[in-house]
Parts: structure tokens; C-alpha cells; sequence
């Protein structure tokens, strides 16, 4: 499989919770790597591609809001989901935080 992308990734799981951009509540979920462009993650809900959602990562003692985009979907087992999200919208110190915690992994 070739390796087309422009970030490296760190296999970690960070806790986090996740929404679509038109619900009001967010679901809980786990990250399966972590890049300064994206994240897959796993998910309860079907997403579909392009689908625009807002994620709240915990980094430590940090929380970093983002919002992304879904790249992909692939269900894995029944109501079991890996999705890849690229950032569409995330601030500067948010975005070096992501940055200093893929380091200290």
C-alpha cells in the first residue's frame, strides 16, 4: 500500500468525543493515529464522506477543539466504524498542541 500522505502519523489512542456538525450531542470515541493534518478514529455512527464534524480532543490536560471533514469510512464489524477526518478548522495553538503531544509519544 502506498503512502500518500503529507503528515506522519503516531499510532496512539487519545479519548475524545465527536458530533456531525447539525447534532447537539457528542459521542464518545478513541483515536487510532493522529497526524498534523488528520486523524482516524473509531466511531458508533455511520458517517459519510464529506460529511463536515466537530471533534473535541483530550491531549493530556488539554482539550483541543477541531473541525474536520470525513476523508473515509469503512465499517469494520456491525455499527462499528473507522473514519479518517481531516482538519478543516483548527487554530493555531490548538494546532500546536496536536503538534507537541505527537512529539512527547
Amino acid at each position: 500500500m502506498d503512502d500518500r500522505r503529507k503528515y506522519p502519523r503516531v499510532n496512539v489512542t487519545i479519548f475524545m468525543k465527536l458530533k456531525n456538525e447539525s447534532d447537539i450531542n457528542m459521542q464518545e470515541s478513541e483515536s487510532i493515529d493522529i497526524s498534523e493534518g488528520g486523524i482516524c478514529i473509531k466511531s458508533k455512527t455511520k458517517y459519510s464522506q464529506g460529511n463536515i464534524v466537530i471533534l473535541q480532543l483530550f491531549l493530556g490536560d488539554k482539550l483541543v477543539d477541531i473541525e474536520g471533514k470525513v476523508k473515509w469510512m469503512k465499517q469494520y464489524k456491525e455499527g462499528n466504524y473507522d473514519l479518517g477526518i481531516e482538519y478543516i478548522n483548527v487554530g493555531n495553538k490548538d494546532l500546536e498542541e496536536i503538534k507537541k503531544y505527537m512529539e512527547d509519544m
